[in-house]
């Protein structure tokens, strides 16, 4: 079957040219099987060729779409390998942006489709700011709120014309996607978010203690009275809260001592997770050098560790982009470490 010499030539070499044109061709058709629709992972997005054939895939994927079906049918299927192809997309793609743009203008009315064609434009680098009232629409609806917020994340200060309406997302009564905007207002960043600053404060009084409110708030006035004593309700809480808390005033430069002392006794403790979150916050905002010492040491340790899961890796690598003059003792580890990924990705 199709599916089959599909999965087979995947499997064998995607690579050769006298198989691509062919494997192309028949990849575009509806109705593939997962596992063949994995074959486009395997293609990537390297040529505008391989791009705009899956682009043309999902458009007749979606056009099959019926209603009453539901996203798992002929609609849904080539939407498992839409994920993972779209992780490989660089600016360097940035030739394609016409097509993921007509993408979503012929899907307005279908928002998973819409959604992977905005997905595209973000990590392709070719959002803009006129589509910013487009977006805030789909951000009040559920079906389309996701991703949309993640696209207005990344335009960031470009979606500075948006700042009116999250204000009025997070005043009203009941306030509405006040979280995703809460989020946006952090995106968009200073000056051009202070204006939120009274409403966030409002908000942070009444609310339960939230750390993306009290970073967003923190950001923008990191002298907030009402953000220091949200922050440290946080660090008196449980958990990560804790570190999210102690992390959140360090970064505002809050009794920095007494953050630091806090962090390394949760990086020495049992809990894994919390001592992964205070490792990432030591590196991010401490300027002790010796705790710094102690706090790249265990990340590079947690890199090797097979027993550490990719979550644990991922925030303590967050660290390393800390690493400046004072930590050069560790040039040979991180050395090291890089080969070792590359090793690992390569075999």
């Amino acid at each position: 079957s199709r599916n089959a010499a599909i999965t087979a030539i995947a499997a064998l070499d995607v690579a050769d040219p006298r198989a691509r044109p062919g494997l192309i061709a028949a990849m575009v058709e509806p109705n593939l099987s997962n596992s063949a629709n994995l074959a486009w992972v395997q293609l990537g997005p390297g040529d505008r060729e391989v791009v705009r054939a899956f682009i043309e895939a999902v458009r007749r994927n979606a056009e099959e779409f019926r209603p009453g079906l539901s996203y798992r049918g002929p609609y849904g299927e080539i939407l498992v390998a839409a994920p993972e192809f779209f992780l490989q997309l660089t600016p360097a793609n940035r030739d394609c942006a016409p097509d993921f743009l007509q993408l979503a203008r012929d899907f307005r009315d279908k928002p998973a489709v819409e959604g992977i064609a905005y997905d595209a434009l973000g990590r392709i680098d070719a959002l803009s700011e006129d589509m910013v009232p487009l977006l805030l629409a789909r951000l009040r609806d559920p079906d389309s709120d996701v991703w949309a917020s993640t696209a207005l994340r990344r335009l960031g200060p470009r979606a500075a014309t948006a700042v009116p309406q999250l204000i009025g997302m997070i005043e009203a009564r009941p306030p509405v996607k006040a979280y995703d905007a809460v989020q946006i207002l952090e995106a968009i960043g200073p000056p051009a978010a202070d204006p939120a600053i009274p409403a966030l404060e409002a908000l942070s009084k009444t609310a339960p203690p939230n750390s993306s409110l009290c970073a967003t708030l923190l950001h923008l006035k990191p002298d907030s009275q009402t953000g220091i004593a949200a922050a440290e309700a946080l660090a008196a809480g449980k958990g990560t809260d804790v570190v999210e808390g102690r992390g959140l005033l360090l970064q505002a430069g809050y009794r920095p001592q007494l953050q630091l002392a806090a962090l390394a006794a949760i990086m020495n403790g049992p809990d894994r997770r919390s001592a992964v979150l205070a490792i990432n916050r030591i590196l991010l905002y401490g300027n002790e050098p010796d705790l710094r010492r102690e706090a790249l040491a265990r990340a590079f340790a947690l890199q090797s560790d097979p027993a550490a899961d990719d979550w644990s890796k991922s925030v303590s690598l967050q660290g390393f982009k800390s690493l400046g003059p004072s930590d050069r003792s560790f040039e040979h580890q991180l050395t090291v470490l890089t080969e070792q990924l590359w090793t690992a990705r390569h075999m």
